[in-house]
């Protein structure tokens, strides 16, 4: 078997990159729950909808889309998960994201 080439010797050291990363996403979906804010009981029995906003499942390039416009050298959100991460991983990233989404709304198709 023919030796890798070089270049590949440097994405063995992101294998405790990616595990760190796997594990951020468990720590942040799996959060406890926070106390109920009455304040905030109030003003979401206050608000009235906006029709304007769409509450279907977005289409799947619609999720492909949003993450591909996310801005480089930036974190997604307090998880610390990278946008270049994401846009590496787009094609499955939107497709659990997409699945997740359906799941949701109670809509089994993706």
């Amino acid at each position: 078997m023919a030796p890798l080439p070089a270049q590949t010797a440097a994405c063995a050291t992101h294998q405790p990159k990616l595990q760190n990363t796997g594990e951020s996403i468990t720590r942040t979906l799996n959060h406890s729950n926070v106390t109920p804010s009455a304040d905030l009981d109030d003003f979401a029995d206050s608000a009235t909808p906006d029709v304007t906003v769409s509450e279907d499942v977005p289409m799947l390039h619609e999720v492909t889309r949003a993450i591909r416009r996310l801005k480089n050298g930036r974190a997604a959100c307090a998880d610390g998960i990278i946008a270049e991460l994401l846009k590496g991983a787009a094609k499955p990233i939107s497709e659990a994201l997409h699945k997740d989404q359906c799941m949701v709304h109670g809509n089994s198709s993706s």
